[in-house]
């Protein structure tokens, strides 16, 4: 009965449209916050008692943080008018650079070498000493 109860408000809740999650976001994350500790607590236990107890904790718990959050924050408000920087009108146009025909074209760097795509190392001076046979 009461797994039943849980699944129509869970379904009857996401059966609205995202008006009442734009509307009230402290009671949206604790809904989530509690649906979600509801499904990991019933994974991990078999005790349905302490889950819902959890959960619920959890859910309100979360929502009154958000509501708190929210009320501190509040964005809505009219931001303090900032004043420009200055006249964007007014500004010179940058200048171009056109070359002239007595400059010539311009002067690229050549590239470097690459370097060699195997390189070759001497063979050595001296053969390794020879390593001692083991004695049984």
């Amino acid at each position: 009965m009461t797994r039943r109860f849980v699944l129509v408000l869970v379904l009857l809740g996401s059966l609205g449209s995202c008006g009442f999650a734009v509307k009230h976001p402290a009671i949206t994350a604790g809904i989530v916050g509690g649906s979600v500790a509801l499904g990991s607590c019933e994974l991990a236990s078999a005790d349905q008692k302490s889950c819902f107890a959890i959960s619920g904790s959890v859910g309100v718990g979360l929502a009154v943080i958000t509501a708190v959050a929210l009320w501190l924050g509040y964005e809505d408000a009219d931001p303090v008018p900032v004043e420009p920087a200055g006249d964007p009108t007014n500004l010179a146009p940058a200048p171009v650079f056109v070359p002239t025909p007595d400059q010539g074209p311009p002067v690229t760097k050549p590239s470097p070498e690459p370097p060699p795509a195997d390189p070759v190392l001497p063979p050595p001076s001296e053969p390794p000493p020879p390593t001692p046979t083991p004695t049984p």
